[in-house]
């Protein structure tokens, strides 16, 4: 297989399973943001939408200037 075929697998893989385990804290993210000391549900809410998007906004404002 080519160098290039090899790289992209690995690359994609990689893409993969950061998505993946970026996805798998969701459900755990308000637990955390209670113990910090949010306790209303709103609150908790609008903090954990912020944070778990925080990572996805900051790669698309920095990805066009990375490539």
């Amino acid at each position: 297989m080519e160098t290039w075929k090899l790289n992209l697998i690995s690359v994609w893989l990689g893409c993969f399973f950061t998505g993946m385990a970026m996805s798998q804290i969701l459900p755990f993210l308000p637990l955390y943001i209670e113990q910090l000391g949010v306790t209303s549900h709103a609150s908790l809410s609008l903090w954990s939408g912020l944070v778990f998007s925080g990572t996805f906004l900051v790669s698309a404002i920095v990805a066009p200037a990375l490539g």
